[in-house]
This record gives structure tokens, C-alpha cells and sequence, in this order.
């Protein structure tokens, strides 16, 4: 590979000066694509087909959730082509492109569509498993995504995969690496599938304690119904001026609707405010466009704008309580409110739901189960 080829490469990344720089192409790799016209040999059995659904952007994994299977004829000359091996890698040559994925012994045997480039290394040239993880790195992937037109019809061909620059050490170097993030995307792998355990148990603990069909020890008696608006005021929040917004970080924090799931795009308010539409730590807020999404607020002052709403919770109820009872009266609102484009919610809506409550000493010992499992949750999330 040229000089200007390592230039290009090193103008982002600074590398060692041992490892060489070269394509795809000089690493002697076969190169081909998929199948087209398999929808014919679609059955809910058989030899796994992969598709860029099954391609996870950020991960050489394999999504196996939604698969299609096919049934070639086994003397089809495509099926003996596209038979994918172990250690191949998989590059999206349409759509989405530039999605890397590295086939495992578990992957095999498999087929790809003709969306999809198969890159085959030769074991003694360089580790497959390192290329893949390269070509998946943030680097790569706006280097392969600049060589193509991104238009409606994007496509790479085949001579610009192989064109794909990589970045290689020696080859015991490699695979040391390739082990190592290896092991990283297992205990990825693991703590993903332990979360979804988990918010599947919590989801279960929801239902039993939000309803009453299963009580904490130590309460009993019957819930009373309530109407909302006899515990709280549902406070909307103000349409600050746009020409006091700033993207940099002056002034005050903005609480949009997209703020309420995890979002890095913040806003600022450098703007004079009533100290009134300040929120805290804490907090309970309601998205009131779209879906409606219940969050407790932990990111520190900050101002709630317009179209958020925030629970104003008096003495004889748990704003945490409500904050885990009121999701399920939310989805049915949602479900219920029509709209040709956005759905609204307003503070009548929430004030006027009535609902069958415990005490407030119940409330808070429910509320606590549910914000250690949430806490559990969120550590994992964190690891």
C-alpha cells in the first residue's frame, strides 16, 4: 500500500509505526456477494439466511432474532457459492451501508443475500476476527461510508470493498486483540441478556404490587379508588423564547420531551425564568407529546419547557408510588387519544384519572421494591 493510502489512514488515527497499512485486495481475500431471487426457497426451517436486519451497526454479532430460513436445491451452483464459513466476514453493500459481521461456528451453516459482500481472509495472512472488529471501528466506517454516493439508490460494488483499507500489527498481535475484544463483546453479550431478565422480572413485580393482587408483608385492607387531581397538581411547563436557546453549555439546562429518555443532544436557556419552572433531583415528569413518558428527573437544576409536564405531589401520596402506578394509565390514554399526527396529553388528563390506591406508608415501601430493581437495572447498564 502507497504512502498517501497510510497518510489517510493516520491523519485520524495514530498508529505504531510497525503496523502496515494495506487494503482487502492485497491481502489476497475472496471477495463475492450474495444470492438474489431466494424468496422462493423461504421456509420457517432449514438453512439460516442472513440479511442486514440480522447486522447489528456497532457489533460484529450476528442478530439471530428474526432470521429467514431457505431450502436450495443442494446441486444449486449460488448455494455452494454463498455457503458462509467460519471466520468469514460480512459487509453491507446496500442500505445501510458499511454493517460488519463476523460468522462464527455457530452461524454455520448460512446463507446471505445479495445485499450483503463476503470477505473471506486467508488464516495464514491476518486474523479475520481482528479485520472485522477494524472495519466495525467508528474510523473505518466513515472511511467506507465517504467512498460511496449516499443517495437513494446507495450501493457499493465489489471492487470498492476490496479497495477497504485495514490497519495491521503482526499477526500473534492481532489475534491477542481480537481475543481481547472478544471477551468484551461476551460480557457485553451476557449483561444484555441478564437486563432483559431482570426488566422482565421487574415488569412482572409491577404488576402484582400496582394492582395489589400481591401485598408486602406487614399491609392489608382495601385500596380505595382516588381521583388524581385530590392528590396532586399536574404542572405544565412554559414556552421559553427561542432566541435565548443555546446548543453550547450557558445558562440554564432545557427539559424537552426527547430530554425524558437518554438523549446527549442538551439545550440551554440563558434567558431570564421564574424560579417556579425550575426542577430538581427527583422530580416526576411526563412527556405530553407522542408517547408519554414518565421519567424521575436526575440530571440536576434545569427548566421545564413546554409540552413536559412535572408531578406536583402533596403530603398524602408518593410522588415515587404514582411515578411507577401511572405508566400503565399512560399506555391506555395513549392507546385511547386519536391523532392524524402527534398525540397530546393535557393536565386535565392526568389530574382526572382515578385510580385504586394504598395508603401512603404502602405507597412509599411498593415504591422502594421497584427503585432497588430499577437501581439494580441501571448498574448493569452502567458495567
Amino acid at each position: 500500500m502507497d504512502a498517501s493510502a497510510r497518510r489517510q489512514v493516520t491523519e485520524t488515527v495514530a498508529l505504531p509505526l510497525e503496523w502496515q497499512i494495506t487494503s482487502l485486495k492485497d491481502l489476497q481475500a475472496f471477495i463475492t456477494s450474495g444470492s438474489r431471487g431466494w424468496a422462493q426457497y423461504y421456509r420457517d426451517s432449514g438453512t439460516p439466511f442472513i440479511r442486514i436486519t440480522n447486522m447489528i451497526r456497532g457489533s460484529i454479532r450476528i442478530d439471530h432474532s428474526e432470521l429467514k430460513f431457505v431450502t436450495p436445491p443442494p446441486d444449486d451452483p449460488e448455494a455452494t457459492r454463498t455457503l458462509l464459513n467460519s471466520d468469514d466476514i460480512l459487509m453491507s453493500i446496500t442500505a445501510d451501508i458499511g454493517l460488519i459481521s463476523f460468522v462464527s461456528k455457530d452461524d454455520c451453516p448460512s446463507f446471505i443475500n445479495q445485499h450483503i459482500a463476503l470477505i473471506r481472509i486467508p488464516p495464514d495472512v491476518a486474523s479475520a476476527k481482528f479485520i472485522a472488529y477494524q472495519l466495525a471501528s467508528p474510523e473505518s466506517q466513515k472511511a467506507i461510508r465517504s467512498t460511496v454516493d449516499q443517495g437513494a439508490k446507495a450501493g457499493m460494488n465489489l471492487a470498492q470493498v476490496a479497495r477497504a483499507i485495514t490497519a495491521l500489527p503482526p499477526l500473534h498481535e492481532q489475534r491477542a486483540i481480537a481475543t481481547a475484544l472478544s471477551d468484551v463483546d461476551d460480557l457485553v453479550a451476557s449483561l444484555d441478556r441478564l437486563i432483559a431478565k431482570k426488566r422482565a422480572i421487574k415488569q412482572g413485580v409491577m404488576h402484582d404490587l400496582l394492582t395489589g393482587r400481591k401485598r408486602l408483608p406487614g399491609f392489608s385492607g382495601e385500596w380505595e379508588v382516588q381521583e388524581l387531581r385530590d392528590l396532586l397538581r399536574f404542572q405544565v411547563g412554559f414556552p421559553f423564547r427561542s432566541q435565548f436557546f443555546s446548543a453550547k453549555p450557558f445558562g440554564t439546562r432545557l427539559v424537552r420531551n426527547r430530554d425524558l429518555k437518554p438523549n446527549l443532544d442538551y439545550l440551554y436557556y440563558t434567558g431570564i425564568y421564574d424560579n417556579f419552572f425550575l426542577i430538581k433531583n427527583g422530580d416526576i415528569l411526563i412527556g405530553m407529546d407522542g408517547e408519554f413518558t414518565t421519567c424521575v428527573w436526575k440530571q440536576g437544576p434545569a427548566l421545564l419547557n413546554q409540552r413536559v409536564g412535572r408531578l406536583n405531589v402533596g403530603q398524602h401520596a408518593s410522588s415515587l408510588f404514582l411515578y411507577y402506578a401511572l405508566q400503565d394509565q399512560l399506555r391506555l390514554i395513549e392507546e385511547r387519544t386519536g391523532a392524524t399526527t402527534v398525540k397530546h396529553i393535557s393536565h386535565s388528563d392526568i389530574e382526572n384519572i382515578n385510580m385504586p390506591l394504598p395508603l401512603r406508608v404502602e405507597q412509599i415501601a411498593i415504591a422502594a421494591v421497584l427503585t432497588d430493581m430499577d437501581d439494580e437495572i441501571d448498574a448493569l447498564q452502567s458495567r
